[in-house]
């Protein structure tokens, strides 16, 4: 069985598919301070972190935006970590739930995408996709959130009961996405190799988004990163492609060159440039691009693992190893167990730790036991994370908000 990840489910499915720890810990998910801030009430870290060496002005330091149970929360990336809850489970009139990776637009608009998962409702069945939110506010505490506008993605059918998980926005504003696939009845942590890169063209302005299928036969594919040149990078966590792949070539631009069903693509290329057991990778989650858009940062949550490659796939460093050493047992990692990574301009990782468990076959989150966590590097060298939050129940994605980028306006992605 290939080997994979936390599934993202929404609370409703998480029972069945995950066990009881899941479920335990998604239901106490939906409490939280809503538009206040507060400073997190963690343990105290067993490090300090160095000062930072941002170049942005007081006040526009980078905001760490988290899935963490059907909620979204924002924290201060300085210390005390304020937090705020600027989405809540339950809220969306739809019952939309967002979840996964967080990726706001290029266009300086303040609007973010992320997964969703929406439950059956009126005849219609329960669905996946992506929902797009509007941000206003200056900072933690001051921030609105307001969902914008929701799409369901193709591989996310009644009959394939599909999860999403991943985005990431090119610089002219197109939109890949992952389709997890269908997750195994039998191993919460197995799936079938069916899989999608999807891409999507702008305008995001309605629930039919013109888009296309760019690859499939994937076995968990999850995070992505979107490199300079609009090529993408993809971390799929389970055999036969497990590993890390760059697409590249003559990825469509437009929606009319996107016509038609086949895949490959004409002319689209496809390259494993990690593979899977590489460096202690044994099941890729996440990837994201350093900000001098020459490495790539890719994290293994099984294996409590972050290294660090060249755009090629050559390896570079190891930023993160287990402690204790070894595999993953019932309690998770002194470390963490990364799945979502994401990078802000200081070149300092922010990973979110899902507080994954190994108990006999079964890979699951322990209740309460997740985090949100900063690496930093100095030097070239890798620190000790640091804790911003602990005791979470699951959060499984995030994304970084780069105020200094933000120009407050509507925008044209959307």
């Amino acid at each position: 069985m290939p080997r994979g990840l936390l599934r993202p489910l929404p609370r409703r499915l998480a029972l069945a598919a995950l066990g009881l720890a899941v479920a335990s810990a998604l239901a106490a998910c939906s409490s939280g301070s809503n538009g206040q801030a507060v400073p997190t009430t963690a343990p105290a870290p067993t490090t300090t972190t160095p000062p930072s060496t941002s170049t942005t002005q007081p006040g526009q330091d980078a905001v760490a935006f988290v899935s963490v149970g059907g909620n979204i929360d924002a924290y201060d990336t300085r210390s005390p970590y304020q937090r705020q809850r600027v989405v809540a489970a339950g809220t969306a009139p739809d019952g939309s739930e967002p979840h996964g990776q967080i990726c706001f637009t290029p266009d300086g608009s303040r609007r973010f995408v992320v997964a969703e998962t929406r439950p059956a409702a009126a005849g219609a069945p329960a669905s996946a996709g992506f929902g797009i939110y509007q941000l206003t506010g200056d900072g933690v505490g001051t921030f609105r959130v307001a969902r914008v506008v929701g799409f369901t993605s193709p591989g996310a059918g009644p009959a394939a009961a599909t999860l999403t998980y991943g985005c990431a926005f090119t610089k002219d504003g197109r939109l890949f996405t992952t389709d997890v696939g269908t997750p195994s009845a039998a191993d919460s942590q197995a799936g079938a190799a069916d899989g999608q890169l999807i891409e999507w063209f702008p305008p995001f302005t309605g629930a039919a988004v013109a888009h296309c299928v760019v690859a499939n036969g994937l076995a968990v594919p999850q995070g992505l990163a979107a490199e300079p040149d609009g090529s993408i990078d993809l971390a799929s966590a389970g055999a036969p492609t497990a590993g890390v792949w760059h697409y590249g070539g003559s990825l469509p631009t437009r929606a009319a060159t996107c016509s038609g069903a086949a895949v490959p693509r004409a002319g689209v290329t496809a390259t494993r440039i990690v593979a899977a057991g590489a460096n202690g990778l044994g099941s890729p989650s996440a990837v994201a691009l350093t900000p001098d858009n020459k490495s790539l940062v890719v994290s293994s949550a099984v294996d409590g693992v972050i290294d660090q490659f060249g755009l090629d796939g050559t390896f570079t460093t190891t930023l993160l190893t287990p402690a204790p050493a070894g595999a993953l047992g019932a309690t998770p990692f002194a470390t963490g167990t990364p799945l979502g990574v994401a990078v802000n301009a200081d070149g300092a990782v922010f990973y979110a730790d899902p507080g994954l468990t190994r108990v006999g076959a079964t890979v699951a989150p322990g209740a309460r036991l997740g985090s949100l966590r900063r690496l930093a590097v100095n030097g070239g060298q890798p620190q000790p994370p640091t804790a911003l939050n602990q005791g979470l129940p699951a959060p499984d994605g995030l994304g970084i908000f780069d105020p200094s980028k933000a120009s407050g306006g509507a925008g044209s992605i959307t």
